[in-house]
């Protein structure tokens, strides 16, 4: 993130207590900020981080794990929250793979119902980093991105790959992506470490994502 930005963030710690509300909207209708946000945004992020060091740590005995963290992160850009992020956890993790463990190849799976418009513009052009996502598309939903034609830039491009599926997708749309795509994707990319961003709010009976994943559907 830009560092201005990550200072805009920190600062609401400090001035909210200043307000009467206990909450405002300064980056949006979507995301809302009071005195505890700045710190909750730094647990997500750093639970994550401690979760990297532990699974690549040769002296751990973690090789995998999952960080239930709140905020979320993935519709967080460079410089810009929205989409109840602030800081994109699992960018920041990722970076943070190649830069203190020597990771190369990394690869990000977005399945949640939204498309995770902050991850994949921030690694739109870095061929180092598979950006998977599929998620719902139509006319007036939530981010409004990830045309199928969104596949990266310049030296990058088809390192950004976007599954757009139809409201109302169930278990067998999920399966075909997973096994036509995503896993063909990964046996030619080979990562040396994968992300996921797992949104569950695809699930059938979820009033926003309107979609019919069961809870099976999620450990295909």
């Amino acid at each position: 993130h830009a560092a201005d930005f990550v200072d805009r963030v920190l600062h609401f710690e400090a001035t909210a207590r200043k307000k009467a509300k206990a909450y405002s909207f300064p980056f949006g209708p979507d995301t809302y900020v009071s005195e505890h946000t700045p710190r909750a945004a730094r647990l997500a992020a750093g639970s994550l981080l401690a979760l990297v060091d532990a699974c690549l740590d040769p002296a751990s005995p973690v090789r995998s794990g999952m960080a239930v963290v709140r905020p979320p992160g993935h519709h967080a850009a460079h410089d810009k929250a929205m989409g109840f992020c602030l800081f994109n956890n699992v960018a920041v993790a990722a970076r943070h793979a190649q830069q203190k463990h020597g990771l190369r190849r990394v690869a990000i799976v977005d399945w949640d119902v939204h498309h995770g418009n902050g991850t994949n513009d921030l690694f739109m052009d870095d061929p180092d980093v598979l950006f998977f996502s599929m998620h719902r598309f139509d006319k007036g939903f939530f981010p409004g991105t990830g045309f199928l034609e969104d596949a990266g830039k310049h030296n990058a491009r088809g390192y950004t790959v976007n599954v757009p599926l139809d409201k109302g997708f169930t278990d067998h749309d999920v399966c075909h992506v997973m096994r036509f795509v995503l896993c063909p994707l990964m046996e030619r990319f080979r990562p040396e470490a994968i992300f996921v961003s797992a949104g569950f709010d695809a699930v059938r009976g979820d009033p926003l994502g309107d979609c019919r994943l069961s809870i099976a559907g999620f450990g295909w």
